[in-house]
């Protein structure tokens, strides 16, 4: 059953509830392993970070002392840019996903609430 069918469920089917307890249930687990995945792919984008930062200082010491041309502080920028291109696609690549995995949480924490509603209006309808 897929998780956002619950949704168009029969209220008046005694399974109902069920399948809205169970759907909560799935929701919160994808919930938890999401976070998991951001706080993973936040790991890895900060150590990405520091391993631009290092490569950055080392070839900025190579153009400063190593290489063979003079070279002013554009023309430094300029190589320096184009061996981090990359890297920092990588880093863009990470940014992007992390995006993706905060927008999905954000739609299950919609659901979460939509789930939550359900379950007020089961015991309201009981209640009568």
């Amino acid at each position: 059953m897929p998780l956002f069918k619950v949704l168009s469920i029969n209220l008046n089917n005694n399974d109902a509830s069920k399948s809205i307890l169970e759907a909560q249930s799935i929701s919160l687990s994808f919930r938890q392993e999401i976070n998991e995945q951001i706080s993973v792919f936040l790991s890895k984008r900060s150590r990405e970070d520091i391993k631009i930062k290092k490569i950055r200082q080392d070839k900025f010491i190579f153009y400063a002392t190593g290489f063979g041309i003079k070279t002013n502080l554009g023309e430094k920028t300029l190589l320096i840019d184009a061996h981090l291109a990359e890297n920092e696609r990588g880093i863009q690549l990470i940014e992007n996903h992390i995006q993706f995995l905060r927008d999905t949480l954000k739609n299950l924490e919609t659901f979460g609430f939509s789930i939550k509603n359900m379950i007020e209006l089961l015991n309201y309808l009981n209640a009568k």
